[in-house]
């Protein structure tokens, strides 16, 4: 997405504790609390002003919490499939999904074989090559000695999808005023994040500046299936958003 937008805006990755190469930094507290702390880390540090914040799923609940906390840090959120759950609407969701992380396998033989055994396991299988390779090559890290491990451990995967409810339910009222688009898409019933795609309406009632946006064949892994597609509207919020400040 990054790579489709650089001809128009400056893009900034930011990498979540715990997700990546950032270690996870304290093994207290919420951490979508400790990657909304990242994010106006990030905001702070290169004085950054106006920009807008693109989150998916729990990048975007880090994003509004963000928000919520420093008003004014984003001119804009663009919040795909965020799981923001104000009710306890997802916590069947997160339970399931936290087991299944823990359950990942974590060590692979190289990242030809990572590459090989996720291109035909869902929901990796729906990711765009592209998307697919990129995940693999920044998504691992290499092992001293011989192959490679996930970046994001299964146990701090878990931890997130345990940590959701919690930090959704604790989003303060009426502290977001900045424009938010609220995209979903449709996805079958019984998917593992379906309460995400239920759960969007529902913010954007919530939300006072809010409206939904429904990407009618893509799934809950939408930015991945098909990125170039996914970065328009964000585009075009952005650009709205730069006009109006």
């Amino acid at each position: 997405m990054a790579a489709e937008l650089a001809g128009r805006f400056r893009c900034l990755l930011v990498d979540l504790q715990g997700q990546g190469a950032s270690p996870v930094g304290s093994a207290r507290g919420n951490m979508l609390e400790h990657h909304a702390t990242d994010c106006l880390a990030v905001v702070s540090a290169l004085q950054l002003a106006g920009c807008l914040a693109f989150g998916h799923s729990s990048g975007g609940l880090a994003a509004t919490i963000a928000e919520a906390r420093r008003p004014g840090t984003f001119a804009a959120l663009y919040l795909y499939e965020a799981v923001i759950f104000r009710s306890g609407s997802g916590k069947e969701t997160s339970q399931r999904m936290e087991q299944l992380a823990l359950r990942r396998r974590r060590h692979f033989a190289s990242r030809e074989t990572a590459l090989a055994s996720f291109t035909g396991k869902p929901p990796f299988s729906s990711f765009s090559m592209d998307a697919l390779r990129e995940y693999v090559f920044h998504g691992l890290r290499d092992l001293p000695d011989a192959g490679c491990e996930l970046a994001c451990s299964p146990e701090s995967e878990a931890r997130v999808y345990g940590d959701v409810n919690a930090a959704g339910a604790a989003l303060p009222e009426g502290r977001i005023q900045c424009p938010v688009t609220i995209a979903c898409g449709v996805g079958p019933p019984n998917a593992p994040f379906s309460a995400a795609e239920r759960a969007a309406p529902g913010i954007a009632q919530w939300l006072p500046n809010a409206r939904c946006e429904r990407y009618e064949d893509l799934e809950h892994m939408g930015p991945m299936q098909e990125p170039s597609r996914a970065v328009a509207a964000p585009a075009d919020a952005a650009a709205s958003a730069a006009l109006h400040r």
